[in-house]
């Protein structure tokens, strides 16, 4: 499933729910999210739209993807001010759900692959 939405400003409630699974410790960038990817415990990717080629390959075709904000805004809306970062995964199925029912409330596009 992948969710594109085209916003110029954070969602307040899209950022509350990540907010939340932040402070749960359940959000993960870079070599961790690899690694977490490859032992099937991230349940949710959140993407930039400008994100690197080689990440977007790298991602398992089955994984719930949301494609949001550039990279630089990703990054500030995980508390990574100054860097940018391809996306981000969440590590709680709750979670996921919870951040992926607020894009679909926000009137994204869903394409789901089977």
């Amino acid at each position: 499933m992948k969710i594109f939405i085209n916003l110029s400003e954070v969602d307040q409630k899209l950022s509350n729910h990540i907010g939340l699974a932040l402070r749960a410790g359940k959000v993960f960038v870079g070599e961790k999210l690899q690694e977490l990817i490859g032992k099937n415990k991230i349940y949710l990717i959140v993407m930039a739209n400008d994100s690197a080629d080689s990440f977007k390959k790298s991602l398992p075709k089955n994984m719930p993807t949301i494609i949001y904000l550039s990279q630089d805004q990703l990054a500030a809306l995980i508390n990574k001010y100054g860097k940018r970062i391809n996306g981000f995964g969440i590590a709680d199925k709750n979670l996921a759900k919870l951040i992926i029912n607020r894009f679909n409330d926000m009137k994204g596009e869903c394409n789901e692959k089977e």
